[in-house]
């Protein structure tokens, strides 16, 4: 349903016999300019692996969204929209399938609460884009010290407080891009100890780091 209709309430087009497709697995809505908060009826789709709402004019916190039913999910779109995503990803720690979540361009909102956050989650990605500028101020999130089969991770635009997390590098070997480009990151810059072959792209510009980059 990519590109079929224009300005339209996401729960006018969700209501009209969507929402009853319980065994879909995979739904396309991304570019429609679709308004408002996702119709809790979506909740119903509980066979959902691929979700895509990305490129609309969608609003609400994930945190009380329908989407924090859906624990089949495998891929989750969401960029472009006006989403209040927390930067600790907590609602979604019970998607044990979550792979590929991409969500920028939303509002990225500080942790929930900061005894969760040391929780552990259920997925392990391999794709996450958080990159964002609409927020100022958060930590970097600690639900990544638990990811180690991350390939692609962007979380560029969102001003964090803190050092730049070299243990980040240290648990995902796999990776082959990372950018954290204007985090107002601090601290030294270390690479790990071990070799990096899949690294392809690490951007780490307009940041406070400081010292000596190794070679």
């Amino acid at each position: 349903l990519s590109n079929s209709t224009r300005g339209t309430n996401s729960s006018r087009i969700l209501d009209q016999g969507l929402c009853s497709l319980m065994h879909l697995q995979e739904l396309y809505m991304a570019d429609n300019d679709l308004r408002g908060s996702l119709p809790w009826c979506l909740a119903n789709m509980t066979s959902l692996r691929i979700l895509d709402v990305s490129s609309n004019q969608l609003t609400g916190s994930i945190s009380s969204s329908p989407l924090v039913h859906l624990t089949s999910i495998e891929e989750l779109m969401l960029s472009n929209n006006y989403f209040q995503i927390p930067i600790s990803l907590e609602p979604l720690f019970n998607h044990s399938r979550l792979k590929i979540f991409n969500a920028e361009n939303n509002e990225i909102k500080a942790e929930i609460t900061e005894s969760h956050s040391l929780t552990a989650p259920n997925f392990q990605l391999k794709y996450l884009s958080l990159s964002s500028g609409y927020e100022d101020g958060v930590t970097f999130p600690k639900f990544l010290y638990h990811q180690h089969d991350l390939e692609y991770a962007d979380l560029s635009h969102i001003k964090m407080n803190g050092e730049f997390p070299t243990w980040l590098l240290e648990n995902n070997t796999k990776l082959r891009q990372l950018s954290l480009v204007n985090d107002s990151l601090a601290g030294p810059f270390r690479l790990p100890i071990h070799s990096h072959k899949r690294l392809r792209l690490l951007d780490i510009s307009n940041n406070n780091i400081r010292g000596h980059i190794p070679v």
